[in-house]
């Protein structure tokens, strides 16, 4: 996206289960959201980084789980 403004952000706050119902919704596509403890996913993570393509690492774990605000204003 050269030289578009692209709006990523807004006032509403949204959990992680917000965001994946919202691309659901987009998809076209309904499925359950099953939650895991943090600690068991990360333990599972710390496995699978180790793999030739891993599907998951810790630091991913910790990126989802993590709470973040988003300013709306433009980036430049």
């Amino acid at each position: 996206a050269i030289a578009e403004t692209l709006d990523v952000g807004g006032p509403e706050r949204l959990t992680m289960d917000d965001v994946v119902r919202t691309v659901q919704g987009a998809l076209g596509r309904r499925r359950p959201i099953l939650h895991q403890p943090t600690w068991l996913v990360k333990g599972a993570a710390l496995f699978l980084q180790h793999l030739p393509n891993p599907i998951l690492s810790p630091a991913a774990v910790d990126f989802v789980t993590q709470s973040v605000e988003l300013d709306p204003a433009p980036a430049s």
